[in-house]
C-alpha cells in the first residue's frame, strides 16, 4: 500500500499564528521527527499501548 504522504515530507503540515509569534509551519517531516521524539520519551517513561496520558 502506498503512503498517501509519501511525497509531502517538506510541505506544511501544521500552520500556526498568534499575536506574538510570526506563522509558523511544522513539515510533515518535522511532525513525524517530533511525534517519535515524545513517543520515546513515553516508552522509556514506561507508558504502554493503552494507557492514558494526560497533559
Amino acid at each position: 500500500m502506498e503512503h498517501i504522504f509519501r511525497n509531502m515530507q517538506e510541505k506544511p503540515a501544521l500552520l500556526f499564528r498568534s499575536e506574538h509569534v510570526s506563522v509558523r509551519e511544522v513539515t510533515w517531516k518535522e511532525l513525524k521527527q517530533q511525534t517519535a521524539a515524545v513517543a520515546s520519551v513515553l516508552k522509556k517513561l514506561g507508558v504502554k499501548q493503552g494507557d492514558r496520558v494526560v497533559a
